[in-house]
């Protein structure tokens, strides 16, 4: 799967089937190659500019599955 592909699902948490945001960036260690956490841009305004919302960062292992269309996650 490339970083573009990852970028373009939703990521939703388990818990309550709520949409998160999407993913905007991720974190890697380049010593060991894994991904050590994702960030999710929230959904939650038109303008996440001017209400000052931050990324939610996500360990990776709190990824529960990566689907076609979703990523599941326990927040």
């Amino acid at each position: 799967m490339c970083y573009k592909e990852l970028c373009e699902k939703d990521v939703i948490c388990a818990e309550d089937l709520r949409i998160v945001g999407r993913v905007c960036d991720m974190e890697l260690d380049e010593r060991k190659g894994i991904i050590i956490s994702i960030r999710v841009r929230p959904r939650r305004h038109l303008c996440p500019f001017l209400f000052g919302e931050g990324d939610i960062r996500i360990p990776f292992c709190h990824i529960r599955k990566i689907g076609p269309d979703i990523i599941l996650v326990d927040l």
